[in-house]
């Protein structure tokens, strides 16, 4: 989280000697998960790639919460490659995983990227689908930093949609604007002053678009 990548890289490193010495076979996996997000981030895909599809090839069948995980990561390493169809199939099994196993925060991160990932592949009745299911997944949970920027991104989704389904444009900018409204009160009650301040600033730009100058 702090951009010390190389370092997160070794420790991760050493956490799978010891994984894969222990009797918990879910560990391995997991670890594994990590480092290909770890790979991401330091801009390495192929290793992402290698990573990834040995932790769901060591993965227990009923290790469902473990198998989500790293479909969300396979789909982030496929969208890297440019592998837009196999990333969308990724984040749809991490989304419906992470729904059977009650893990809502997962589920919504996999139904963002997998709104994104339509969004790509200019399917934007798919894409918009995930996004509601996304927003769906975020009521009632209490407020969080998690929350806060998943909003953000759901809102720029909605955002992004206007252009591909003009005939919804004002329902899209609707719900793209109390999306980022939403966020921001997330946001200023946590007191997370950098994801209000995007939110802020894509309310404004929403603002702009539609020449409501003030607002802006």
């Amino acid at each position: 989280s702090m951009g010390q990548v190389i370092q997160a890289q070794q420790q991760l490193e050493l956490a799978l000697a010891l994984a894969e010495q222990g009797q918990d076979k879910a560990w391995t996996p997991t670890v594994l998960s990590n480092l290909g997000h770890a790979s991401l981030a330091a801009r390495q895909p192929d290793a992402a790639m290698q990573h990834l599809t040995r932790a769901l090839e060591t993965a227990p069948k009923n290790a469902t919460a473990v198998i989500a995980t790293i479909q969300n990561n396979l789909g982030l390493a496929q969208v890297a490659q440019k592998q837009l169809p196999e990333a969308l199939a990724s984040f749809t099994a991490a989304a419906n995983n992470a729904t059977a196993v009650g893990d809502r925060p997962l589920a919504v991160r996999a139904h963002v990227n997998a709104g994104r990932a339509a969004l790509a592949l200019n399917q934007p009745e798919a894409a918009r689908d995930f996004f509601d299911q996304a927003l769906d997944g975020l009521k009632d949970s209490q407020p969080s930093h998690e929350k806060a920027t998943s909003l953000v991104q759901i809102g720029l989704g909605y955002h992004q949609l206007r252009t591909a389904m003009p005939a919804m444009g004002t329902p899209l900018l609707l719900r793209a604007a109390g999306t980022f409204v939403e966020a921001a009160s997330v946001a200023e009650t946590i007191r997370d002053v950098r994801t209000q301040s995007y939110a802020e600033g894509y309310l404004g730009h929403l603002y702009e678009t539609e020449h409501r100058y003030d607002e802006a």
